[in-house]
């Protein structure tokens, strides 16, 4: 994962403008940790929850930050895991949306 950082440290260095990548730092930035207010927190940290179901469903309840936890561990698990890159990706979707105010 930290090369997965460092990579996009460099595209956001190189083009600030880059939204996806800037996104995509944050949620990976912190070692892909969920915030300490979350109340998600505890029950993540011993994989009960990290299931594709339940990051749906965190997507579905607008717990964006949860579900992006949820699906970046699903790929650490398995990167050629489809369902949870669409997972992610829809996630950074929806976060990228909503700090543009859409």
């Amino acid at each position: 994962m930290r090369d997965a950082v460092g990579h996009l440290e460099q595209a956001v260095r190189l083009d600030p403008g880059d939204r996806e990548s800037r996104a995509l730092l944050e949620v990976l930035g912190a070692g892909g940790s969920v915030s300490e207010g979350s109340a998600l927190k505890q029950q993540l940290t011993d994989d009960t929850f990290v299931t594709m179901s339940f990051g749906t469903v965190c997507l579905e309840q607008g717990l964006v930050d949860e579900a992006a936890q949820i699906f970046l561990r699903l790929l650490g698990r398995d990167l050629s895991d489809v369902r949870a890159r669409q997972g992610l990706e829809e996630a950074l979707r929806i976060k990228t949306q909503r700090r543009k105010g859409s």
